[in-house]
């Protein structure tokens, strides 16, 4: 089961990602913007968010894995790219249209924000929720929104992943 966890930022992706990996023994996908951003410096272009996508794409394209967790996606880099440059590279679109995945879960930033060196919308986060909701929605792709705090956001995941395996 292909398995995406995204949203806006301080939402408990990577913290979600890394539980539902561990405890559900499925492969880890990193967030390779992160991974970009601590290699690079935190500044980031227009032109920097389509190697981003490259690095995401590369990389399941190369795993071909039936079973894996994304820690967010291309979606992710075109909400970013649109809200920071009010633009996105037609690639991130194409690619979109072809990848999928068997559950999506939308984070709901509805955690208490956490300072870190490469976040950068502590107050726009409820806005950018709608962004990732309206993304989906034009995508036509089936989401689930997580919210809650600990256990219940966790348990609230992991039943929605079982129901989606089931399918």
């Amino acid at each position: 089961m292909k398995i995406l966890i995204t949203g806006p930022e301080s939402s408990g992706k990577t913290t979600l990602s890394n539980r539902l990996s561990s405890e559900l023994d499925i492969p880890l996908y990193e967030d390779f913007s992160r991974t970009f951003l601590e290699r690079n410096g935190k500044y980031y272009t227009y032109k920097d968010l389509l190697k981003i996508s490259f690095l995401y794409v590369n990389h399941i394209d190369i795993q071909d894995k039936e079973s894996y967790i994304q820690d967010t996606f291309l979606v992710n880099i075109k909400i970013w790219s649109l809200y920071k440059y009010g633009k996105c590279h037609p690639y991130i679109d194409v690619q979109l249209g072809k990848h999928s995945f068997d559950c999506v879960l939308l984070m709901k930033p509805d955690l208490e924000w956490k300072e870190d060196p490469f976040r950068e919308n502590k107050e726009d986060r409820d806005q950018l929720f709608l962004e990732y909701v309206n993304a989906f929605e034009i995508l036509d792709w089936e989401y689930h929104i997580i919210e809650g705090e600990g256990e219940e956001r966790y348990n609230m995941a992991k039943k929605i992943c079982a129901q989606n395996k089931a399918k």
